[in-house]
């Protein structure tokens, strides 16, 4: 189990397991989004320059409405968004979803 929480794919994989709503009640479903949070942030940590993991992140994060956290992960990887298509759509989405429409196109 303790090679597993040092490999970022996992954790990525975990975390979309928990996000799809496998608790018995709204308390469960919340318990299960902050292992999601806990397990994209330690994914993100262990590979910050790895794409699928910096997406991963920033869907959370506007799927979740927290926009004052996702603001500055969108700064942090502008540059390399720009030039990769695999962000183009979740950075056209949060920047819609910070009214930043120009930024956005």
């Amino acid at each position: 189990r303790v090679a597993f929480e040092k490999d970022a794919r996992f954790l990525r994989l975990r975390a979309r397991y928990y996000q799809t709503g496998h608790g018995k009640n709204e308390q469960d479903d919340q318990n299960n989004l902050a292992r999601a949070w806990a397990d994209l942030q330690q994914a993100l940590r262990l590979q910050p320059e790895e794409r699928e993991g910096v997406v991963s992140v920033l869907w959370f994060l506007l799927d979740q409405h927290r926009l004052t956290e996702l603001e500055p992960l969108l700064h942090r990887y502008a540059a390399e968004a720009e030039k990769e298509p695999a962000y183009w759509l979740v950075y056209a989405s949060a920047y819609h979803e910070l009214d930043q429409y120009r930024k956005a196109l």
